[in-house]
């Protein structure tokens, strides 16, 4: 299918009188009648896409996983950001710790043998590291320097499955497929405090890592805090020290009339991208303080490039924005108030505000 602009063709159309058959027929019309309208103009080409080039500027650097000792065959799955480190979560059960200032030092811890580490997250208490494990339900807590200790949940009976895991300065979230409840509340001592919003359809917990239109997402809200998005409520809640309570955040709002389809933008033009129009974001960072989420990826004939989604600040559409950072596809990404990380399967790329672009 041709996707270059569309130009009209013009053909006689049969007027109702004779004058208009006798043009049409390509005869000379008399001179009373009024002169041929002008032809209407050529529809102009699809405006290019709005492509941006934030995380592989030119002030960030790169990590290659490879390079650093990182075995194949052991995906990359979550990356956070602590004030010293960056630190990159491998399956089955690695951790790697990269010096955020640029240092050449890494640093790796892994687990034993059969474990699967399946979420991470870094306390804002003092750095160190959480991370989720699936068989049996626990959590390892990691110091800045590497020293792991394992805290069983308690109250908790089987296995289960971290959808996510967050740290906040009062205690840990957890959002795990199956439960009975959507967020469960712990202490760092592995104890629970409290759950809270009912799942509306806990059967449908076979595929706890597929985000759907409607799915329930706990993420930071930047400031330390903690937002729940409830999908089958399809409300914000804002946990406060009193319980949770309702947010006034809009960042969620697009997903009530978003659905599922194929779309391109640049269409006609050097910049034509074609991607899947979902609900499919894999991550929440405040670029310079502004919500972005990292979505899906799009593709054309100059290369791909990756779905950023600025949610609107009253609630109105969304910007979308598609950043190129070469041919790497971002898999998850973090930020904190003085840079950023992004995830891709062969490594990761680092970059401070002071020196990245402001969101257009």
């Amino acid at each position: 299918m041709s996707n270059a602009p569309h130009r009209p063709a013009f053909r006689c159309l049969l007027g109702s009188t004779l004058l208009a058959l006798a043009a049409c027929a390509g005869q000379p019309a008399p001179r009373t009648v009024s002169p041929i309208p002008a032809s209407p103009p050529v529809q102009a080409a699809a405006s290019p896409a709005p492509i941006v080039h934030l995380f592989c500027q030119p002030g960030s650097r790169s990590v290659d996983f490879a390079a650093v000792g990182v075995p194949q065959g052991e995906p990359p799955i979550a990356v956070a950001l602590s004030p010293s480190y960056v630190w990159v979560l491998f399956q089955p059960a690695r951790l790697l710790r990269v010096d955020r200032a640029g240092g050449s030092t890494v640093q790796m811890l892994v687990g034993d043998t059969g474990e699967r580490w399946d979420a991470l997250d870094v306390d804002p208490l003092d750095g160190s590291v959480w991370i989720g494990e699936e068989h049996p339900f626990s959590l390892h807590h990691v110091s800045p320097d590497l020293h792991r200790t394992t805290v069983k949940v308690r109250r908790v009976q089987g296995d289960g499955a971290f959808s996510r895991l967050l740290a906040a300065r009062d205690a840990l979230y957890v959002s795990a497929a199956g439960a009975d409840q959507q967020v469960w509340r712990l202490g760092r001592d592995g104890g629970v405090l409290d759950r809270a919003f009912p799942s509306a359809h806990p059967e449908a917990a076979a595929e706890p890592r597929r985000l759907e239109v409607g799915a329930s997402r706990l993420v930071h809200d930047g400031e330390g805090g903690v937002v729940f998005w409830d999908g089958a409520m399809r409300r914000a809640f804002a946990r406060k020290e009193t319980g949770w309570a309702p947010s006034a955040v809009h960042w969620f709002d697009g997903e009530r009339d978003r659905a599922t389809a194929v779309k391109g933008v640049g269409v006609g033009t050097k910049s034509e991208l074609w991607y899947v129009d979902g609900w499919d974001f894999r991550s929440l960072i405040f670029w310079k303080g502004r919500p972005v989420f990292l979505g899906t990826y799009a593709m054309g004939s100059k290369g791909m490039a990756n779905l950023l989604v600025v949610p609107a600040a009253d609630g109105g559409p969304a910007h979308e924005l598609f950043d190129q950072c070469g041919d790497a596809r971002l898999a998850d990404a973090a930020s904190d108030a003085t840079g950023y990380v992004g995830l891709t399967g062969r490594g990761v790329v680092i970059g401070d505000f002071a020196t990245s672009p402001d969101l257009p």
